[in-house]
Formats: structure tokens, C-alpha cells, sequence
């Protein structure tokens, strides 16, 4: 691989890395969540839920759009409107607007997710792209067995020793 392709592929995996970690990630935060905004079990579901029904109902939408737009451009604009999502998350007063952040976290992961494969195979045209989508794959399987979703199941009360609601 040359060394132009390097940093392009480290971002590449790096969003997303994040964007499918964060199917996961929030798990192990629930019980933090629940205590400081007081939601129910219910909400705690939407918290998830929300990220991954955006996710999956855009993601065709998503691909058009870089298709359309240019893969690198809507791949930035995923990035950007991830940020922009995680700020109103980690600002978020209440479930109302967590939520709203999780919905938008959810439409930027559909815009990063398959620009990340098209952007790889516009990079690597030729044979030298099996080892680059097959470490695509393998990534994609990390983020699925981070520490984070293993110790989401186990945890059993939240941090003050309160039973959920």
C-alpha cells in the first residue's frame, strides 16, 4: 500500500470504527443515563433504539446520496453530523433531546458506514483492494466485540446500587 493511501485508510476505519461502535457503546453508560436524566427502563430502550433504526433506514438513502454527491463529500458531511450529534448528547438535559442526538448520530453512521466501503474500492480499483476491504471486515468485527458491548451484559445495577425502574 503507498504511503498517499495510509492516511486514507486510517480515517476510513477509524469513522467507522466509531460509527458501528456506537451501536454498542452507549450499553455501558445506561445506568449513568438513567440516573442523571431519571428515565425509565423504556426510555433507556429509545436511547438505543433510536441510533439503530436511523442507522438501518438510511443507510440505502445514504449510499444514493454519495453516490449523487460524491463519496468523499458525503462521507465528510457523515463525519461532521456525527460530531455535531455527539455534542447534543453529551449537552442533552433531558431523554427528549438525547434522543434527538442519537437520531442524528444514527442518520451520520448511514452516511459513513457505506461511503466507507466505496471510498476503499474507488481507492484500491485493482488487486491490491482484497486486503484492504478484507481489513475493512475485520474492523467492522472489532468494534463488535469491544470491552464495552461484553460488559454492557453484565451489569446488573447502576452505580449507586438502585434497581432499575
Amino acid at each position: 500500500m503507498s504511503k498517499r493511501r495510509l492516511p486514507l485508510v486510517a480515517a476510513v476505519y477509524l469513522g467507522t470504527f466509531v460509527a458501528l461502535l456506537d451501536i454498542s457503546i452507549v450499553n455501558v453508560a445506561l445506568p449513568t443515563i438513567q440516573i442523571a436524566l431519571g428515565i425509565n427502563f423504556a426510555g433507556l430502550q429509545w436511547v438505543i433504539d433510536a441510533y439503530t433504526l436511523c442507522l438501518s433506514a438510511f443507510m440505502l438513502s445514504a449510499g444514493l446520496i454519495g453516490d449523487r454527491y460524491g463519496r468523499k463529500r458525503s462521507w465528510l458531511a457523515g463525519i461532521g453530523i456525527f460530531v455535531a450529534g455527539s455534542a447534543i448528547c453529551a449537552i442533552a438535559p433531558n431523554l427528549p433531546v438525547l434522543l434527538v442526538g442519537r437520531v442524528v448520530q444514527g442518520i451520520a453512521g448511514s452516511l459513513i458506514i457505506p461511503g466507507a466501503l466505496s471510498i476503499l474500492t474507488q481507492a484500491f480499483p485493482d488487486a491490491a483492494s482484497v486486503p484492504a476491504l478484507s481489513a475493512a471486515g475485520r474492523r467492522s468485527q472489532l468494534s463488535r466485540c469491544s470491552p464495552a458491548r461484553s460488559s454492557a451484559a453484565s451489569w446488573s445495577k447502576p452505580p449507586d446500587g438502585r434497581a432499575f425502574s
